[in-house]
C-alpha cells in the first residue's frame, strides 16, 4: 500500500516537474524524470500529499509530516474528517472549483499537532492514477516562503510577534471566511516593571500568553505584537455577540491575578475588535478599525468596545474637534483661569494654579479632562503649554506689579512636554526670564507617570529646573505606585494630596487617619503640602488643626479669569492687613 502511494507520490512530482517545465529539456529523459521525481519526494520543503477521490490520505512527503507534526502512519490512520478538520478552508468551495476547473490555488491554515494554526499556501489538482482513479495531488508552500520552522516567534512570550501575525491576517483577509480580530493593550503596564522590576513583568506576559492559547485553542491565533500589547484572530467568527462574549472572555483573564511568588498582582487592560468582511475590506483597514474602538473605548474609560457606526462618527466628531482646538491655539482661543491656594498660616492666598481653558464658539467650555488629552495625541499639547506658561507669566508678572509679590504660579506639565523639552530646560527658563520673574515663584507640577517613567532625560530635566531656583511639586499624589518611594528618590519640593483622600475626611475613621499618616510623612521630609478638593469648613479647620499648610479648592474659590482673580485679591487684601500681614 505504501509503495503504491510512494509510486502515485512520485508520479504526482513528475507532474509537478512539467508544470515547471523541466519536462521540455531534451536532455531529461523519462526514468531520469522519475529519479528528480523521488527526489522530490524526499527533499522538497514543500509539503505534498496525495488524496484518493473521496479525501483520504494516500501518502505525504516528509515535508508534510513536518508541517502538520504528525508521522506519516498517524496521517494515514486519520479518518476523512480528521483531515478536514486540519484545514481551515471552505471546502465546497474548493470541491466545486475542483470539478470546474481541476485544479484549486489559495491561503488556508494548517493545524500543526502542538503549534496551533500555521499560514500556507496550497495548490490543489485533480490528477489521473494508472488505475483510472482520480486522485488529488496538493502541494503546501509556507506563506512569504517561509517553512513552519521559520515562522517567527516572539522570544519572551512564545507567540508569533508582530510580523508574523501581519502575515497571517493577510492570509485570512485572502480567504472566503469572516473572523474576528481584537487589540488588547495592558493599562499601565509600565507601573509593574517600576514597583517590582522587569522580571516580574516578564513573567506576567508569559502567564497571560499562556491564558490567551488557553483560551482560544486551535480555533484562534494569539501574537504578541508590542511590548504589552497583543492581538487575537478568531477564524470563523462573525457575529458581534460572538465577538463580545470572547472580548469578555479575554478580559476575564486579565483580571484574574497573577502569581509572583507567595504574593499576587492583579492588572487590568482594554479591547478593540473589528469584523471582517464586515468593518474592513483590507487589512490594514481592519487593524485601523480595532485600534480605534480601544481608543475610543479608553476615552469612555470602557474595558472593551467593538468597532460600530457609534465609534466612527466619535471619531469624526474627535477629528474636527482636533482642527478646532488647532485654530483655538494658533489663534489666543485658549485662556487661563487660576484657581487660589489657601496659605493656612499666614491666612491669605499663597499660590495660584493656571488651568487651561477652551471656550467653544459652537460647543461651549469644553472640559479640560477632554482638549487635554486630545492635545497629546494630536501633537498640540506642546504648542498648548507654551502658550499657557507664556500667559500665566505676564499674568503673574502683572499681580506683582500690583503689589501681590508674594504670589507663587504653579503650572502643570505632562510626561509628553517633557520629553519635548530641552535637557537645559532653556525653552521655559527663557520665558519666565522674559517676564523678570524670580525662578523660584514658579512652581512646575507633574504627575506621578512622569516619575514612573525612569528615563534618566527627566531626572536630568528636572534637577536643572530646580538648580535655576524653579520648585518642582507631585500633583494628584496617592494615585498611583510607590508614591512614597518618588519622595525618596526624586527632586520633589511640594506634594499635593489628592482630592480623593479627602472626601470622607474628618467623618470616616480610617479616611481620616490615611490622611493623617500621609500628612506626618510629608511634612516630617519636609515638604510643603497643598491638600486639594476642599469644600467645606469641617474639613478646613481639620487641616488647620493638623497643621497642613495650604488648601485649595472650591471653599475659597473656583478657577477665574484674571480680572476676577485680581478684583478676589483685592476684596481680600484689606482682611489680609487686618490680620497683621
Amino acid at each position: 500500500m505504501l509503495r503504491k502511494g510512494m509510486r502515485r507520490l512520485v508520479h504526482g512530482c513528475r507532474e509537478i516537474l512539467h508544470r515547471l517545465h523541466v519536462s521540455r529539456c531534451t536532455c531529461i529523459d523519462e526514468r531520469q524524470l522519475s529519479q528528480i521525481g523521488h527526489t522530490l519526494y524526499q527533499e522538497f520543503d514543500d509539503g505534498v500529499v496525495l488524496l484518493d477521490k473521496n479525501g483520504f490520505l494516500l501518502e505525504a512527503n516528509p515535508a508534510f509530516c513536518r508541517q502538520s507534526g504528525f508521522s506519516l502512519l498517524e496521517l494515514l490512520r486519520m479518518r476523512r474528517s480528521q483531515l478536514r478538520a486540519m484545514l481551515q478552508v471552505d471546502w465546497d468551495i474548493v470541491l466545486s472549483q475542483l470539478m470546474t476547473t481541476g485544479r484549486w490555488q489559495g491561503a488556508l491554515w494548517l493545524k500543526h499537532k502542538t503549534q496551533g494554526w500555521l499560514p500556507y499556501q496550497l495548490m490543489l489538482r485533480r490528477t489521473a492514477a494508472q488505475s483510472g482513479n482520480v486522485e488529488l495531488l496538493g502541494v503546501f508552500s509556507a506563506q512569504r516562503g517561509m517553512s513552519a520552522d521559520e515562522e517567527q516567534l516572539d522570544p519572551l512570550t512564545g507567540l508569533l510577534h508582530r510580523l508574523s501575525f501581519d502575515n497571517q491576517l493577510r492570509v485570512l483577509c485572502r480567504g472566503t471566511r469572516p473572523f474576528t480580530l481584537l487589540t488588547l493593550d495592558l493599562d499601565q503596564f509600565r507601573q509593574i516593571n517600576n514597583q517590582f522590576d522587569h522580571r516580574t513583568g516578564d513573567r506576567i506576559l508569559q502567564q497571560l500568553a499562556l491564558r490567551l492559547q488557553r483560551l482560544l485553542g486551535p480555533r484562534g491565533v494569539v501574537a504578541r505584537v508590542g511590548g504589552d500589547d497583543f492581538a487575537l484572530l478568531i477564524p470563523g467568527m462573525d457575529q458581534p455577540e460572538q465577538a463580545q462574549q470572547l472580548a469578555e472572555d479575554v478580559y476575564a483573564e486579565v483580571l484574574r491575578p497573577f502569581k509572583n511568588g507567595d504574593s499576587e498582582i492583579a492588572i487590568s487592560g482594554t479591547l478593540g475588535g473589528a469584523l471582517w468582511p464586515l468593518d474592513a475590506r483590507s487589512p490594514g483597514a481592519l487593524w485601523r478599525r480595532a485600534e480605534q474602538a480601544l481608543f475610543i473605548a479608553r476615552n469612555r474609560h470602557l474595558p472593551m468596545l467593538a468597532f460600530s457606526a457609534g465609534v466612527r462618527k466619535e471619531l469624526s466628531y474627535r477629528q474636527k474637534l482636533q482642527q478646532d482646538l488647532l485654530d483655538a491655539v494658533q489663534n489666543n482661543g485658549i485662556w487661563v483661569a487660576y484657581q487660589p491656594i489657601w496659605d493656612n498660616q499666614r491666612q491669605r492666598v499663597g499660590k495660584l494654579e493656571a488651568l487651561a481653558r477652551w471656550s467653544h464658539p459652537e460647543l461651549g467650555n469644553i472640559p479640560p479632562d477632554q482638549f487635554i488629552p486630545l492635545a497629546e495625541e494630536s501633537g498640540l499639547i506642546g504648542l498648548l503649554g507654551e502658550k499657557i506658561l507664556e500667559q500665566a507669566c505676564a499674568d503673574l508678572a502683572l499681580l506683582h506689579q500690583a503689589g501681590f509679590d508674594w504670589l507663587e504660579l504653579s503650572i502643570n506639565r505632562s510626561i509628553i512636554e517633557f520629553l519635548q523639552l530641552d535637557v537645559q530646560a532653556k525653552s521655559w527658563l527663557d520665558v519666565i526670564h522674559q517676564h523678570h520673574i524670580a525662578p523660584a515663584k514658579i512652581i512646575f507640577e507633574v504627575t506621578e507617570s512622569l516619575l514612573m517613567d525612569t528615563q534618566s532625560q527627566h531626572l536630568a530635566r528636572l534637577h536643572t529646573l530646580r538648580e535655576a531656583g524653579c520648585r518642582i511639586a507631585i500633583d494628584d499624589f496617592g494615585t498611583g505606585y510607590s508614591s512614597f518611594n518618588y519622595l525618596r528618590k526624586f527632586p520633589i519640593d511640594i506634594v499635593k494630596i489628592d482630592r480623593s483622600f479627602v472626601l470622607t475626611v474628618p467623618h470616616d475613621h480610617k479616611d481620616t487617619q490615611l490622611l493623617l499618616g500621609i500628612l506626618c510623612i510629608v511634612q516630617n521630609l519636609g515638604y510643603e503640602v497643598v491638600v486639594e478638593g476642599i469644600e467645606d469648613e469641617a474639613l478646613q479647620q481639620f487641616l488647620l488643626q493638623h497643621h497642613c499648610e495650604y488648601s485649595q479648592g472650591y471653599l475659597f474659590s473656583k478657577p477665574q479669569n484674571f480680572t476676577s482673580l485680581l478684583e478676589y485679591l483685592v476684596e481680600l487684601s484689606p482682611q489680609v492687613r487686618a490680620s497683621g500681614e
